[in-house]
């Protein structure tokens, strides 16, 4: 069943602001507070992930970026979720060419909840897909 959300976010509060959101949407979430931990959580849930929302900006300019590469590496040898979808969030006005470049979905902060919702889907689209 693939309904639940990667949050990864070096902000505590951005992480416990979107945990809720996504619950609120039906949603069940994972946190990660880095690309490390991200990765490592990624790689132990992939099966039950619908999607990954990822600030860009955390550690350093461009750690989400790197993550999605990660991940991407990690698709194309295992070719195991290439649907998954990929949430990329910033506040720099080149994420929009960033995150497409890459097939992540740009999220400029801040975004609203509909925006999120929108991009996201529903748990009950994510289960038809999975």
């Amino acid at each position: 069943m693939k309904t639940k959300i990667l949050i990864v976010d070096d902000n505590e509060d951005i992480r416990t602001v979107l945990r809720d959101v996504v619950e609120l949407l039906g949603f069940d979430s994972v946190e990660a507070d880095s690309m490390k931990s991200g990765l490592m959580v990624y790689q132990d849930q992939k099966a039950d992930l619908h999607a990954v929302v990822t600030d860009n900006d955390m550690e350093a300019l461009g750690a989400g970026l790197d993550l999605i590469h990660s991940i991407a590496e990690i698709e194309q040898i295992e070719r195991l979720h290439p649907t998954i979808k990929i949430l990329m969030s910033g506040r720099h006005e080149h994420l929009e060419n960033r995150a497409r470049a890459v097939g992540a979905i740009p999220m400029l902060k801040p975004f609203t909840l509909a925006e999120l919702k929108k991009n996201l889907g529903s748990p009950v689209q994510a289960l038809k897909v999975a």
